[in-house]
């Protein structure tokens, strides 16, 4: 440690310091094209901004004395100014003088301390730092704009010609000179508040835009050095501060930062700075109103393919999602306000996104997008901290009277009511988008609502948000109807149905339209979709029964009888039996295997189904039944010619056949009528009818066995039929190539007769 308590060795520190403040800068020339090129960073003095701190704290020990700092190095400052304020200077004294002009406003606390001095602060900024901010030589302007964002900083409100030079250098400079604009209008947002620096540029609430001066431009040419750029305007669109920074994070010109590899970008800056102020959001209320959109751009840009290699960005933005959402509930809000305007801007081929010019392409871009929706959903279920209040007193910089020292944000995680803030509203925003998409839907259209309806199915509902679980059964059944033609995710979002139903409070009861208005109002919906449209769900209003209806039953004309067969209508039925299931199939198998036969068999064939039918029935019916039948068959003096008993039991009692007792559809039975129980009611019996009588006969219970000589008989009758059936073809086949032949013989015959009369003739 040096010893500046005696004169001598304070005279022997101040001639040091002198020659490092008036050291040219170092620079070298380059061998390709003969150039002047500066080493170092070209902003601090040396080149290096710990080389440059070193010569400041020197400078304030040996110069301890009030004001003796400032007056020593503002003595330098204005020899070195004195050749770039006459036109005289070239880019390397121009760098040398701001480079001590930094270093100068870096070490004072305020601009007062310049005042009476051998250059004050405001011919610093109208001499030297204005007109080196439109330098012809890129290094010299940014490292003016470096400067000027310092000035700003040592101002006790900002100027208009600082913040309006720091814009123009934003909008309009290079990829350096835009940087560096960046990050001297954050630290001014964040040092004087956002609204202060607007209004100094004459705009914000109720302010208006910029105003434009007439003589602003004639003022600076007048003031304007040779070899100075001249920059107007109109690359400033009058936005606000943030506005206009986050305008930047649009733009997808990533080759003007030059090459990738480079350290800082203007994006990296871009995302650095909002980064800071959403984390900060309650200390910045400027921020609010924006927060939502902002963050939407920092997941697009933290997701696009272009920011791969930009390394510094991304890390700055993976330990901003780590510690976002767990700060605050109204981060996690801010999150789902979110989620819908990321997956409208990344999904290929909706809201005018680029539908990707092949197969791959297009599956690629659905991929990233689906990525990007179970990232926002991981960020809303992160835990939030225990010491939320503290944090919060942290970041407003109010302590509680017991607090010593700084409050430290605990590491550790909490998980309650707070905890899962934000599930709930994203999942009435998925279902309105759904539920609002249009009706005619393109793939793109079908993939996009689809993966909305994912994610909504894996968002879980607090018990204690009754109005949220009642709105969002509402919208479940537009929901349903939007993706009827995905079975999975219809069946996914009716388990999600049945969920909030079991934690509703009365599931029975629906939600007012006007309540209803009022829950999508305050999420800012209210003009998303039509209320009229949404009607209550099965469950809280349920459909009145249809009654039951009488239906036409089909009558097919037989070839072998006058009257006609009635066919039964069969009533479709979603629940079954596994016994009731087969024995309906063996029906519908007999059924058609008559008609079938009614078409292609003759009489023999009648006969032998009538007699194979009637020992059948002989097997099962009482002895009342069989007297009658032989009675019938002596008085009408044939045998076999009973009618099928399929036919017969279609015609008779047709109003029976329609109509159960209870007055309800009757359900299909098989060919052979039997009884059997119905699984629902053991102790009910179904009953059938016999072939030639119309009263219902009740049956006991049959054996499995009985069952399986019913299968056995059908097959053999369908193997007969099938024998039978070939049989007839082949007969018809052989009559036809006889009767071809025939005409054949006819035709060459009558061929040989007519030549021989020509003959003749």
């Amino acid at each position: 440690m040096l010893d500046f308590s005696d004169a001598a060795s304070r005279k022997v520190a101040s001639s040091l310091l002198q020659k490092l403040l008036y050291k040219p800068i170092e620079h070298a020339i380059d061998e390709e094209d003969g150039k002047e090129v500066v080493i170092g960073d070209g902003i601090n003095l040396g080149g290096d901004k710990e080389w440059a701190r070193a010569v400041t704290e020197l400078a304030k020990k040996v110069h301890a004395s009030s004001g003796e700092f400032e007056d020593v190095v503002a003595t330098v400052v204005a020899d070195l100014g004195r050749p770039c304020r006459e036109g005289g200077a070239d880019f390397l004294q121009w760098m040398h003088c701001l480079a001590v002009t930094g270093l100068v406003l870096e070490g004072i606390k305020s601009l007062r301390g310049l005042q009476g001095k051998a250059i004050e602060a405001s011919e610093i900024l109208h001499g030297l730092l204005l007109p080196a901010a439109k330098h012809i030589h890129v290094e010299v302007r940014r490292s003016a704009t470096r400067c000027l964002g310092v000035y700003g900083l040592r101002e006790k409100k900002p100027s208009e010609q600082v913040v309006r030079q720091l814009r123009l250098g934003f909008c309009n400079g290079p990829s350096p000179v835009r940087i560096m604009a960046a990050k001297a209008l954050f630290d001014l947002c964040m040092w004087h508040v956002a609204a202060l620096v607007d209004r100094a540029m004459g705009i914000g609430a109720g302010l208006g835009t910029i105003p434009r001066p007439h003589d602003f431009v004639s003022e600076v040419a007048s003031t304007t050095a040779p070899g100075e750029v001249i920059d107007g305007d109109e690359g400033d669109s009058g936005l606000m501060t943030l506005d206009l920074l986050s305008s930047r994070l649009d733009r997808d010109d990533w080759n003007e930062d030059g090459a990738m590899g480079d350290t800082e970008t203007t994006w990296g800056v871009l995302a650095e700075g909002f980064a800071k102020l959403l984390l900060q959001s309650k200390r910045y209320p400027d921020i609010l109103s924006m927060q939502s959109s902002l963050f939407a751009k920092l997941i697009c840009l933290y997701f696009n393919e272009e920011t791969k290699e930009l390394h510094r960005l991304r890390q700055c933005l993976s330990v901003f999602f780590d510690q976002y959402p767990a700060l605050s509930a109204e981060h996690k809000k801010c999150i789902s306000k979110a989620f819908i305007p990321v997956m409208r801007s990344v999904w290929p081929g909706v809201y005018g996104n680029a539908g990707g010019s092949s197969t791959i392409m297009v599956s690629a871009l659905r991929k990233n997008a689906s990525q990007i929706s179970r990232f926002m959903l991981q960020l809303l279920q992160t835990p939030l901290y225990n010491a939320e209040d503290e944090s919060a007193g942290v970041e407003t910089g109010h302590h509680s009277p017991n607090e010593e020292g700084g409050q430290e944000i605990s590491a550790s995680k909490q998980s309650g009511p707070e905890a899962d803030a934000g599930l709930e509203e994203l999942a009435i925003r998925i279902g309105v988008e759904v539920a609002s998409f249009p009706s005619k839907k393109t793939a793109a259209g079908k993939s996009y609502v689809a993966a909305l309806c994912r994610v909504a199915v894996l968002l879980d509902f607090r018990s204690s948000e009754q109005e949220a679980i009642k709105c969002m059964r509402k919208l479940l059944n537009h929901m349903v109807e939007s993706i009827s033609g995905d079975k999975q995710v219809v069946k996914d979002l009716e388990g999600m149905m049945a969920r909030l139903k079991a934690i509703d409070a009365h599931p029975n009861e629906g939600l007012p339209d006007e309540q209803l208005k009022v829950i999508l109002g305050n999420l800012g919906l209210d003009s998303g979709i039509d209320i009229e449209s949404i009607v209550e769900d099965s469950v809280c209003t349920p459909a009145p029964k249809k009654a039951a209806t009488r239906r036409r039953a089909k009558r097919v004309e037989t070839p072998d009888s006058s009257s006609p067969v009635t066919l039964e209508p069969v009533t479709p039925c979603t629940t079954r039996a596994q016994r009731v299931s087969k024995t309906a199939a063996l029906g519908k198998m007999s059924k058609k295997l008559d008609l079938e036969i009614t078409d292609e068999i003759d009489e023999e064939e009648l006969k032998f189904i009538s007699k194979t039918s009637s020992e059948d029935d002989l097997d099962s019916t009482d002895t009342e039944y069989v007297a009658e039948r032989d009675e019938v068959e002596e008085t009408t003096g044939k045998k076999g010619s009973t009618r099928l008993p399929q036919a017969e039991n279609h015609s008779d009692d047709n109003q029976s056949q329609n109509e159960n007792d209870d007055g309800s559809l009757p359900k299909p039975m098989a060919h052979k009528k039997k009884s059997f129980k119905s699984k629902e009611n053991p102790s009910v019996l179904r009953t059938t009818k016999k072939p030639s009588r119309s009263v219902r006969v009740t049956y006991e219970e049959e054996e499995d066995s009985d069952f399986e000589v019913s299968c056995q008989k059908t097959q053999e009758r369908s193997a007969y039929m099938s024998t039978r059936k070939n049989t007839v073809k082949s007969t018809k086949k052989a009559q036809t190539k006889k009767r071809s032949e025939h005409l054949v013989r006819i035709i060459n015959s009558n061929s040989v007769g007519d030549s021989e009369d020509e003959e003749s003739s």
